[in-house]
């Protein structure tokens, strides 16, 4: 739970929300990756640092696809809530984000990483979820009887 704390409090690996200009929010999504790829062999240098957990978790932190996996699915619930849906389906929601991440990165970074990638936006969801105050032991998600997954946004944790 202080990994997801670090997490969110962490401000050195954001994206800037909403940017209007496309050339820009690609510019910045590229310096992501360069800065993850630095991240990564900092990490495996033969010459480690003492705190090699510490810097191996700020690389995850800033692992890009993380990133935006967690920013696109803030705003698809946050268009869910505006747009009035009470029940969404689970699945479809996760293959929407998917979708949209993918989209950002070449069929050859997706499938150098495949296994890592498919971890890493699974973690941007979980975290997503949590920071969208959706939470498992509130029943925000659930399998209904034909084993159809769902989350609930009316079980949404808000704070006032």
């Amino acid at each position: 739970m202080n990994l997801l704390k670090e997490d969110l409090l962490d401000p050195s690996f954001r994206i800037t929300p909403l940017l209007e200009e496309q050339g820009h929010y690609q510019s910045e999504i590229e310096t992501l990756k360069k800065v993850s790829r630095k991240a990564k062999r900092k990490y495996q240098s033969k010459r480690k640092p003492d705190a090699i957990s510490k810097n191996y978790r700020r690389y995850e932190r800033g692992e890009p696809v993380r990133l935006l996996a967690i920013e696109k699915a803030l705003l698809q619930l946050k268009d869910c809530v505006e747009g009035g849906r009470r029940l969404v389906d689970k699945d479809e929601f996760e293959q929407c984000v998917l979708d949209a991440v993918s989209m950002e990165f070449s069929d050859e970074e997706i499938q150098h990483e495949a296994e890592m990638f498919r971890k890493r936006l699974g973690e941007g969801l979980s975290t997503a979820y949590c920071a969208f105050g959706l939470r498992k032991s509130n029943r925000s998600w659930f399998i209904d009887s034909s084993g159809k997954a769902w989350l609930d946004m009316e079980t949404r944790i808000t704070e006032s």
